[in-house]
């Protein structure tokens, strides 16, 4: 926002977290502009993509857990019981199927949809959630009562996460400015969580 309110001071932004159904139509339509993040369902020839940035899971404990090591081992990983985040996202299907095709099945005691809901519930129990590595830097930074640790499994899934926008934009100046404004803020050597809490 500081970035746009310098450059279009006169511009609006309207974030929106469609189910992924949804999220196509609106972008092929043209009412989204831009998806930005893990969407797998808009990689087809309608659309174009650029990867932004690549990030790994980390695993969300209480600040004073048990567990004080900075990797689960799988054994730990498998006797602790888990919060699962079913969000609008799709990144948590990632670590899902990872663990499905792995034969890892944690003890899952809470589903909820919101990350927003996790500091709470981890700060006060002995729960355990899988997360997206920024998600988890940024709850273990703001919260004192989160701690942020590897999970056991060393070949776990990458979220790749890109922008995507449908061709009928490629052209449009517009969604050019958006574009290479959002590579410039939102890349691989500009990610602020990359060198934080974990490889």
């Amino acid at each position: 926002m500081e970035r746009i309110q310098r450059l279009a001071p006169l511009a609006s932004l309207r974030s929106v977290s469609p189910p992924p159904s949804e999220l196509r139509e609106g972008v092929e339509t043209g009412e989204i502009d831009l998806a930005v993040g893990y969407f797998p369902d808009l990689e087809t020839n309608n659309f174009f993509q650029q990867r932004l940035f690549t990030h790994h899971f980390c695993c969300l404990l209480r600040a004073d857990h048990p567990i004080a090591s900075k990797r689960l081992s799988l054994k730990q990983f498998l006797s602790l019981k888990h919060v699962a985040v079913h969000a609008a996202g799709r990144s948590q299907e990632l670590v899902e199927r990872f663990l499905s095709r792995n034969k890892i099945h944690p003890k899952v005691v809470l589903v909820t949809p919101h990350f927003m809901s996790l500091p709470i519930i981890i700060g006060k129990s002995d729960l355990c959630a899988t997360v997206p590595h920024a998600i988890g830097m940024f709850f273990s930074g703001s919260w004192t009562n989160i701690k942020t640790v590897l999970p056991p499994f060393t070949d776990a899934p990458r979220i790749v996460l890109k922008q995507h926008w449908h061709r009928k934009a490629h052209h449009d100046p517009r969604s050019q400015w958006l574009r290479r404004l959002v590579s410039e803020l939102f890349n691989q050597e500009s990610d602020e969580w990359k060198t934080k809490g974990g490889d």
